[in-house]
């Protein structure tokens, strides 16, 4: 197994305490959360996609990265942890996450875990057709950019369901591992295992399409502008002109569709990469701010230390690599 991957085992005195409540910021910033980088795990990799196989038999630590993580379980049993809390996991469990959100594992009997790992600049690029599908939206974008979702989606596959799981995960590992398999190739497994993942979703996803009633396409348009100027100081006022909708309007139908007003999401997002360039820049902490559109300091680090649970400079310290590794 490795270690790139999920962290190492942890010992029974670093073993977080069963009544630790995980669903508080306090427990995140309580010790050090390692960070694994993309740029370390997908180095070699043509298109950065990688499939890994795990079988987990002890608690492993808490830990996040910045790329994109797809995990089924597909056997065994365990505890997983993030801050949604502690929950039991088996066979059919899955999990996807964004750059940024942490978790960990307890209490492993052979846990069989398939991991998915994906650049997150693919979002932006060669999956950004995505956005158009309401339930593939939901996978990668609004649903676990929604405050209530703090960066996870979580989803059961039963039996057919599993199989093809396992099944597309099989052809996107072989592809990502054989030279004789083009870049569009794998990009295609990697949608093919997507789409079978988001006809899965459960009873919140039906709930938030209710509450849309379909992804209107000025909200579409609204994330778009958002993310390719996410350093300008919007006002709703402005990202409505930009839509040709009433701000009142644009701001009811941004929020049914993905849980935040738009100057919320746009929040959300310049705190996502300034966390990413605080570990891949030595930029003061102020610089970082204004670099992603943040001109208030003391703004910036009341949000960042809500978000993530402890402040800038505590997070480069836990997630910074350390002597290159």
């Amino acid at each position: 197994m490795s270690d790139v991957l999920i962290p190492k085992p942890l010992s029974r005195c670093d073993s977080p305490s069963p009544s630790a409540s995980l669903s508080s910021s306090e427990s995140l910033s309580a010790r050090a959360v390692p960070r694994l980088h993309g740029n370390a795990l997908f180095r070699a990799a043509h298109t950065p996609i990688i499939v890994s196989r795990h079988l987990l038999r002890e608690s492993h630590a808490s830990h996040d990265h910045d790329f994109m993580e797809v995990v089924l379980i597909t056997g065994g049993r365990g505890r997983h942890l993030s801050l949604h809390g502690e929950q039991a996991i088996g066979a059919g469990d899955a999990f996807i996450l964004r750059a940024g959100a942490w978790h960990a594992y307890r209490d492993c009997r052979d846990l069989k875990v398939i991991n998915c790992c994906f650049g997150s600049e693919l979002l932006a690029r060669e999956l950004a057709f995505l956005r158009d599908e309401p339930a593939l939206n939901y996978l990668l974008w609004s649903g676990p950019m929604s405050l209530e979702r703090r960066g996870i989606v979580a989803l059961t596959l039963r039996g057919e369901g599993l199989r093809q799981s396992e099944k597309r995960l099989r052809n996107l590992e072989k592809a990502t591992a054989r030279e004789a398999f083009s870049h569009g190739e794998r990009i295609a497994h990697l949608v093919l295992l997507l789409s079978h993942l988001a006809r899965h979703l459960g009873k919140e996803y039906r709930q938030a399409l209710e509450r849309s009633h379909g992804v209107h396409p000025a909200v579409l348009t609204a994330i778009r502008v958002l993310e390719s100027q996410a350093e300008r100081a919007w006002t709703l006022s402005e990202v409505a002109s930009e839509v040709h909708l009433d701000r009142f309007y644009l701001s009811r139908l941004f929020k049914a569709h993905t849980g935040l007003a738009p100057l919320e999401y746009l929040s959300r997002l310049r705190l996502e990469r300034a966390a990413s360039l605080l570990l891949r820049s030595d930029a003061a902490v102020v610089e970082i701010a204004r670099q992603v559109g943040c001109e208030n300091p003391n703004y910036f680090a009341r949000r960042f230390k809500a978000h993530f649970g402890q402040s800038a400079r505590e997070y480069r310290r836990d997630f910074s690599q350390k002597d290159g590794k």
